[in-house]
């Protein structure tokens, strides 16, 4: 079944790429330290409410927070978030969960630049948070948390990061593990082209994933320059397990059992080298960044279908070994009325994959490989036509080669330029406007070469060995607005034009996959809203969030629809109440739907309204308390899947409805320093 993304326990405050929730800083002092930029001193973290970076900074007003992603490469994959003035070197965590490692009493001062700001490695952004943080003095911050779901009942994380100076070195070591557990029951029904059902069922199902890590991150501060060097170790225990019985209308009756497993091995190693501007002494500066990625995976999965007249016996083993090796060189001139800047990222990555898929009666190996080198030159401008304007362009060119073996071999080389128009303003009463121009070229996901097993719906979908990168030309506004911290508004609308768009298409072989498959038009609003409710209860606010989305494509079998997996509508809304010791609030995720559409078949999910609470308690000792109740009322998610013969332009063949059912869970977490 379909699993619920756990966005209450992995943050209080909603988040997204492209629209993000920014709530406002209550009884904080800002300090200005140059034309668009604020300054948030230690003891004004420590007024507001929240224990790490992240808590802080959903609560500035008007910054509009974008997570790093799992990108190849370095230039497009880190957020909008630097700590000492450079960018997050861990590609296996995501920016937001090294936010909420960092904890507020290790941080000195946080610097926010709404409109316009000096940093070259997030040029492409329009507003940045530099964290400095605080190396003082040694100190070590630890949490354990325990969780009720169901019945799992124990302890399921623990950290601790220690932060340290030594041979004039600055280190950051951090140590964690954590184990989930999810529980649901699942009722369903098929019914043939009559709506008679002729098929009920029950799915039980038990999801726990365990993971391990270890990472440490050194930094040095020289005469003109600072040198930053990281390194991490992931592991990472997934399991699935699936109990179904059903029976039919004729009596006849049937189980299957699903048992499906994954370890993976992550190892990271990066370094990032950037010279400094020296007062004075105007220069180009320069900066060196390399990467190093090994990712190692191993997936076995079991399964056993007994039926009144046969017994059925299915394994699906992979193994894949991932590397990603990049480096980037790059010079800028602040100093210049353009502020120049130029450079080139150079990136190899290579997927080796072995897959069985053995039946009963047969079985079937399949070895992939793939590799890709790139190599992507830019020039980049910012010039500021007067005080409320700004005008940033830059123009990446690519080169890449891509070569894969499966079944057949292929190879190809690809050229594409990706110019970049980003025009800002920055109004006197607190209104920022943003207009963006710019053609993207989407990064190809491997896994889509590769066969894979649907263990929901029993679906074997196969690999495409010779897709091709999809491509867009995006036009957006964005729009902030900050209401004498009574209220913010935060808004973005786009539009894009989409060519080699990747969908479920059947191949000339009979089988399915992801592949190329036309055009299509993609456009959406994102709109986030935070009001503060002092008229209601004292240091409240309401913050709301609203996303809709819709496309027009040309489907070959059916005609005019929208593209797979597109929502399009979801909210989400919070209420947040403060105090001196204490914060509390309460969350609520309204229903959405999401629909796929596959060859033979279209798949709805819809989630059902969700509601949670969280509460926060500073004790004595430098001590804090968290308590998070998910899903207070229990989760329900309907999947409707319409099956068609022979394909979508065919009749109806049958259909299967079924309704997933999940409990609460509770969790509460101790966090202090020593």
């Amino acid at each position: 079944m379909h699993r619920k993304k756990n966005w209450l326990t992995s943050a209080f405050f909603i988040s997204s790429l492209n629209c993000n929730s920014s709530v406002l800083a209550q009884n904080v002092t800002r300090v200005v330290i140059e034309d668009k930029a604020a300054l948030y001193t230690s003891d004004d973290l420590l007024a507001m409410q929240g224990q790490t970076a992240f808590d802080i900074i959903e609560q500035v007003a008007g910054f509009q927070f974008i997570d790093s992603n799992n990108q190849r490469g370095l230039s497009n994959a880190s957020g909008n978030v630097l700590i000492n003035g450079l960018p997050v070197l861990n590609k296996s965590q995501s920016l937001e969960t090294v936010l909420s490692d960092l904890p507020i009493s290790q941080i000195a001062e946080m610097e926010v630049y709404l409109a316009g700001h000096p940093f070259s490695s997030t040029s492409q952004y329009t507003q940045v948070v530099n964290i400095i943080r605080d190396n003082s003095k040694n100190r070590a911050n630890w949490q354990v948390s325990a969780k009720s779901h169901k019945d799992f009942n124990q302890a399921n994380a623990a950290s601790l990061q220690v932060s340290t100076q030594w041979l004039n070195w600055d280190h950051q070591l951090k140590l964690s593990t954590d184990k989930n557990v999810a529980y649901s029951v699942t009722d369903y029904t098929e019914s043939n082209s009559q709506n008679i059902s002729y098929l009920n069922g029950q799915d039980q199902y038990q999801e726990s994933i365990e993971n391990i890590s270890t990472g440490i991150t050194s930094s040095k501060v020289m005469t003109d320059s600072v040198l930053q060097i990281n390194a991490l170790l992931l592991k990472e225990h997934y399991q699935e397990d699936y109990k179904r019985d059903w029976q039919n209308n004729n009596d006849e009756s049937g189980n299957e059992a699903i048992k499906d497993k994954s370890q993976l091995d992550e190892y990271e190693l990066g370094f990032d080298w950037q010279q400094q501007a020296i007062a004075g002494e105007p220069s180009w500066l320069w900066q060196l960044t390399g990467l190093l990625r090994l990712r190692d995976s191993d997936q076995v999965a079991f399964t056993t279908e007994q039926s009144d007249s046969k017994l059925t016996l299915t394994q699906f083993k992979q193994t894949q070994s991932n590397t990603e090796q990049v480096l980037k060189l790059a010079s800028q001139q602040p100093a210049l009325w353009w502020q120049p800047e130029l450079g080139i990222e150079v990136s190899h990555n290579r997927l080796e994959a072995d897959t069985l898929e053995a039946h009963t009666a047969e079985s079937k190996i399949t070895t992939t490989s793939v590799s890709e080198t790139r190599a992507e030159p830019f020039i980049a401008s910012k010039i500021k036509l007067n005080p409320q304007w700004q005008l940033y362009s830059k123009l990446t060119g690519e080169y890449a080669k891509l070569s894969s073996k499966s079944n057949t071999q292929y190879e190809t080389q690809s050229r594409y330029l990706k110019p970049l128009i980003k025009l800002s303003h920055q109004a006197q009463n607190g209104l920022q406007s943003t207009f963006t121009l710019q053609r993207k070229v989407d990064q190809l996901d491997f896994s889509d070469f590769l066969d894979s097993q649907d263990n929901d719906f029993d679906r074997e979908q196969s690999g495409n060995t010779e897709l091709k990168p999809q491509q867009s030309i995006e036009l957006s506004y964005e729009l902030n607005y900050e209401a004498e911290d009574l209220w913010t508004l935060n808004t973005r609308a786009f539009w894009q034009k989409q060519r080699d768009i990747h969908e479920f298409i059947r191949f000339d072989n009979g089988d399915w996959g992801v592949g190329n498959a036309g055009h299509a038009y993609y456009y959406g609003l994102d709109l986030n809203i935070s009001i503060q409710t002092n008229w209601l209860l004292e240091d409240s606010l309401i913050n709301a969030f609203y996303e809709y989305r819709d496309a027009d494509y040309d489907d070959p079998l059916t005609g005019d629809r929208a593209i797979s997996w597109l929502e399009p509508h979801s909210a989400e809304i919070e209420f947040r109440k403060d105090g001196d010791w204490y914060a509390w609030g309460v969350l609520a995720s309204l229903p959405n739907t999401e629909t796929g559409f596959y060859p033979e078949e279209i798949y709805r999910q819809k989630d059902r309204a969700t509601y949670g609470f969280y509460a926060e308690f500073d004790l004595d000792n430098d001590m804090q308390i968290n308590i998070e109740l998910e899903d207070a009322f229990g989760g329900e998610y309907l999947y409707d899947r319409h099956i068609y013969y022979p394909d979508r332009t065919g009749k109806l063949d049958y259909r299967y409805y079924a309704l997933e059912h999940n409990e609460p869970s509770l969790t509460i977490s101790l966090s202090g320093e020593f």
